[in-house]
Formats: C-alpha cells, sequence, structure tokens
C-alpha cells in the first residue's frame, strides 16, 4: 500500500473514530497519521488525494468543534451549579 493511500486509510479511521467518540482510538490514530504524513514524499499528492484528504480533515474539526463547544457548555453549567447549587441552569 502506498504511503499516500495509508495516510487517507487513517484519515478515513480518525473520522470515524471521532464520529462515535472513541477518543482513545482517534489519538492513537492521530499519532499514526503524523507518523505516516513524515514519509510521504514532497509532490506525491495528487489533486485528488489532496482534496480527499482536505474533506475529510474539515470534517474531523467540525467534529473537534462540536466537542469542544460542549465540553465549553458543560463546564459553565457545572461552575454555575457549583456557584449557586442548582442543576436548573
Amino acid at each position: 500500500m502506498s504511503t499516500v493511500l495509508k495516510f487517507i486509510e487513517l484519515a478515513e479511521a480518525l473520522e470515524r473514530a471521532l464520529s462515535q467518540k472513541q477518543w482513545e482510538l482517534a489519538e492513537d490514530l492521530l499519532a499514526e497519521r503524523q507518523r505516516v504524513l513524515e514519509l510521504i514524499e514532497p509532490g506525491s499528492l495528487d489533486d485528488a488525494s489532496r482534496d480527499r484528504i482536505r474533506s475529510i480533515d474539515g470534517r474531523c474539526m467540525k467534529y473537534l468543534i462540536e466537542m469542544q463547544t460542549s465540553l465549553v457548555s458543560e463546564a459553565k453549567r457545572r461552575q454555575r451549579v457549583a456557584r449557586y447549587g442548582s442543576s436548573d441552569y
């Protein structure tokens, strides 16, 4: 399997892990993806592969931003509960 195809395969696996909230798996896949990225020769990505990777990365970022927003909201809710002693917020 070519390095580019391996990178795309890892990107797709990362997207699946993020969509299923499998954080430890996503972290491992991200680390592996970084190692494979270092092996990709400059200029070896064709336009179709580059576009596919960008599309997958965009969806991954969407999952991460949604999770970050959710975590911030939950932290604020917990802060209000701690401050005011009620979970009605």
